[in-house]
């Protein structure tokens, strides 16, 4: 296989390489999207917490909602896990940024699930055996930019945006 250039980085590794890339990352990928959705906790306090230890200072309701992300997370991976043998094919990378696009449009009062959309595209790339791209907040300016871009009626910068992330 050639190397992955820029535009090809969401490649095909197979799914249980995806799958142990993916579940590696937890941590990264659940403190960015509560990051992305104006979480406060550090990476270190998100590790605290993943590994069961109450963090002092914040909302028990921050805290719910990170172990939440956690755990959907870990069901998406395991679901891949297990879907490997399907007898449908799954979805192609620009089927499943298609879908992420749509269930990332902001509904009638302008909200978004950021979340909801990351988990739903790391479950369609996964089962396919590809690598999830990762969201960093380090990009909130480039990403609410593609998404306001996608506002407007045109999705190409915001799957631009998602190709040129970095995998887990």
């Amino acid at each position: 296989m050639p190397p992955a250039t820029a535009r090809e980085r969401i490649r095909q590794v197979g799914v249980s390489e995806a799958v142990a890339s993916f579940t590696r990352a937890l941590p990264l990928l659940v403190w960015n999207m509560t990051a992305l959705e104006h979480g406060s906790m550090t990476l270190p306090e998100v590790h605290t917490l993943l590994g069961g230890v109450t963090v002092g200072g914040h909302l028990l309701d921050e805290e719910h909602r990170v172990l939440d992300l956690a755990s959907r997370c870990t069901r998406c991976a395991r679901a891949a896990g297990t879907a490997e043998a399907r007898e449908s094919a799954p979805p192609t990378v620009q089927e499943a940024l298609a879908r992420y696009v749509e269930n990332v449009a902001a509904d009638g009062e302008g909200r978004r699930d950021l979340a909801s959309a990351q988990i739903g595209l790391a479950t369609d790339l996964l089962v396919g055996g590809h690598r999830v791209p990762l969201v960093p907040r380090s990009r909130r300016i480039e990403l609410d930019h593609a998404l306001a871009t996608l506002d407007r009626g045109d999705p190409a910068e915001l799957v631009g945006f998602l190709r040129d992330c970095a995998v887990l």
